[in-house]
């Protein structure tokens, strides 16, 4: 049987808090990442999602401080560990074009060339006033498979959602109809209950015939957003929306693999299911 091993990793959330010992620097937040990056590849992952700006210490509320170009230093060291560990890596980073700054996911394949970029489509209060928001929702083919898998020439088809972008279940049908195999949600997430989370997850996950992979943060104090113990959920769930794995309420990484033969199949199950019983020409009142 031949699998692709999923990774979602989970990191400490930056509370604001003076009695939190938590990484303040992008040098920092850069190592603590490195930790999980070598955690998954000792695991056998050929896919790891981190966290939404895993690397900006302000978490988003300085992003135009933290912002770089294409090619600046936070992506140059996400494609050299994608290239060390010969596994793709996917996440979320500011980006400045000019005047403008998005908060952009990124996919860097095992040789650690970019491969997808996508821009968060749906900014909360706050994110608004700092960012732009993007306008698509792109699906990649990623080059992530063994060596030994029969589908590696075709490889996995990826979309992103990032943080509030999964308040909003338009963005998810439209990646399964391109096709996705796989949506990555870095997220810092927040507000709710552990439950509506769940919920709002395994939906997304069932109702579009894709796997989820959430990769989030933990929160240990009593910090400026004040969510208890745990802020968001690093899990990876599949098309049933079964929960195959995830990290609880502790740093690391959450790992399950995935049959490729099932995976290829659910896609093809899902484009004859879509294609035989949607009915487009009804759903005009959304685009209102």
């Amino acid at each position: 049987m031949a699998s692709i091993v999923i990774g979602a990793g989970m990191m400490q959330h930056p509370t604001l808090d003076e009695r939190e010992k938590v990484p303040d620097s992008s040098a920092a937040r850069l190592a603590e990442a490195a930790r999980l990056v070598r955690e998954a590849a000792w695991r056998g992952c050929d896919f790891l999602c981190l966290p939404e700006l895993f690397a900006d210490p302000s978490q988003g509320l300085k992003m135009r401080e933290f912002a770089e170009p294409v090619g600046g230093p936070v992506m140059t060291w996400l494609a050299r560990m994608a290239a060390k560990h010969r596994m793709a890596l996917v996440t979320s980073v500011a980006i400045r074009r000019g005047r403008r700054v998005a908060n952009t996911g990124v996919i860097f394949d095992k040789r650690g060339r970019l491969v997808g970029r996508y821009e968060k489509v749906h900014l909360p209060d706050g994110e608004r006033e700092v960012g732009t928001p993007g306008r698509q929702f792109p699906a990649f083919k990623v080059a992530c498979l063994p060596c030994r898998a029969r589908h590696r020439q075709e490889g996995v088809r990826v979309g992103m959602q990032i943080c509030h972008d999964l308040n909003f279940p338009e963005g998810c049908r439209i990646l399964a109809l391109k096709g996705a195999d796989i949506v990555v949600w870095p997220n810092m997430w927040g507000g709710m209950p552990e439950e509506h989370t769940e919920v709002i997850m395994k939906a997304r996950a069932i109702d579009n015939k894709l796997c989820l992979v959430s990769s989030a943060y933990l929160l240990t104090g009593s910090g400026f957003f004040r969510v208890p113990k745990i802020h968001g959920r690093t899990c990876i769930i599949d098309w049933t929306g079964t929960v195959v794995a995830e990290t609880g309420r502790r740093l690391g990484v959450a790992v399950a693999a995935l049959d490729l033969d099932e995976l290829h199949a659910n896609r093809l199950s899902r484009e004859k299911a879509f294609q035989r019983e949607r009915l487009p020409r009804l759903y005009g009142e959304l685009a209102g």
